[in-house]
């Protein structure tokens, strides 16, 4: 994903389906942190206003681009810094 408002992009990985599994069952066992889709939370407005707000890692980044031009691209374009997240929620 490409912000071209602020020359960022960010890598979107996908688990491995060992991994998903794993988690799966963390998760049955109730001992698993929730993992948070980034791209809404990065493009959110208005968190911290009650109702369903993200609290936990990086919270400083919800929304942050918020408004921006976005594409999925292939190829990272020149002199585009790497925006890093880690989204999660206990």
């Amino acid at each position: 994903m490409v912000n071209h408002t602020k020359k960022e992009y960010a890598k979107f990985y996908s688990f491995p389906l060992d991994e998903i599994k794993k988690k799966v069952i963390d998760r049955l066992q109730g001992n698993a942190e929730w993992v948070i889709n980034p791209l809404p939370l990065i493009t959110a407005l208005g968190n911290g206003r009650g109702g369903g707000d993200y609290s936990g890692t990086d919270e400083d980044k919800v929304g942050i681009w918020a408004r921006d031009i976005l594409s999925v691209e292939f190829e990272i374009p020149d002199e585009f810094k790497e925006l890093k997240f880690n989204f999660k929620e206990a």
